[in-house]
This record gives C-alpha cells, structure tokens and sequence, in this order.
C-alpha cells in the first residue's frame, strides 16, 4: 500500500509537469499567431499589454540598433492579437464591454494605434524586401483593428501610418 502512495505522488507530479508544458507550448504557439488560445476579453487585454510594452521596449532605443529578427517576430505577434480582437467581435464580446474592462480595452488599443511608428530601416542580416512585407503585413493588421475599433468600441481613427481608415459607428450613427 505504501508503494501505491508513492506511484501516486509521482503521477500527479508527473500530469502537473505535462500540464504546464501543454500551457506553455500553447501559449508560445499563441504569440506565434498560430491558433489563438484565450479568446477572452481578459486575454485579448494581456495579449495587447505585453504587445505594447514590447513595442514600447523595441523603440524605446536608438532606431538604428533596433534589430530586425526581433522586430519581425513582434511585428508577427499583431496577427495573433488582430485575430483574437476579430473573434471577439464576431461574437459581439467588443459591443457589450462595460464598466473597467471597457475602458482598460480601449487604453491599451489608443497605445497601439494612437501614434504607431514606421520604422525607415533596421540593423540586421535580414533582406530589405522581408522587412517592407513584414511592415506592410502590420499596417494592414493594424487598419484591420482600427476599423475594429471604430466600429465596435466608438473610436473615431482616421488614419493609421498615413493610410485612411473608414469610420464606421455599430449603432449607425
């Protein structure tokens, strides 16, 4: 019987380790704009304050040691963030926002594209071509989420890194 315990103990153990490796490999696989695996509204709010603080960390030097591998992963974690603020929407999760949440969303998506940052050049072993694709792949992703925003949070974004955004209101106004 004593035995027993101990195979137990090591099972729980064992299932706790897999556990967290399961979450970890999902999360990474998240910031990788693979599958997206917390389709909240709380985790649309994590995913957008860790995407502006790496941003904010990217730009915060001088622009010509900004290093390109870097920026370019970053840049792919705004496909994962615009589809997890789409499937939200889809499911009308953005129209009903009240109260903290509401305002916590529209901070955190103000700093994203209050002010974005086109990036003229990187340090990097990296061929221009791959840097002008990846930049053009953000601008769309993020026009993508500000008419997002107009549309489902009351925004009224104009423009975004000089391209014109539609505004549009969800009640028609």
């Amino acid at each position: 019987m004593e035995n027993f315990g101990r195979r137990a103990r090591t099972f729980g153990l064992g299932l706790m380790f897999w556990l967290g490796a399961a979450a970890a490999a999902g999360s990474a696989l998240a910031r990788q704009g693979g599958a997206v695996s917390d389709v909240t509204v709380r985790g649309a709010l994590t995913a957008l304050r860790h995407y502006n603080a790496v941003e904010h960390r990217l730009l915060a030097g001088d622009p010509a040691d900004l290093p390109a591998p870097e920026l370019l992963s970053h840049w792919k974690d705004l496909a994962g963030l615009r589809a997890r603020l789409e499937q939200l929407d889809a499911r009308g999760a953005l129209a009903r926002l009240r109260g903290e949440e509401r305002i916590l969303l529209r901070h955190e998506l103000a700093l994203l594209l209050g002010q974005p940052i086109d990036v003229a050049g990187t340090r990097g072993e990296y061929v221009e071509d791959k840097i002008r694709e990846a930049a053009d792949e953000r601008r769309e992703n993020l026009l993508a989420i500000a008419r997002l925003a107009n549309q489902s949070l009351d925004f009224a974004i104009t423009s975004v890194l000089g391209v014109r955004v539609a505004i549009e209101s969800a009640r028609g106004d």
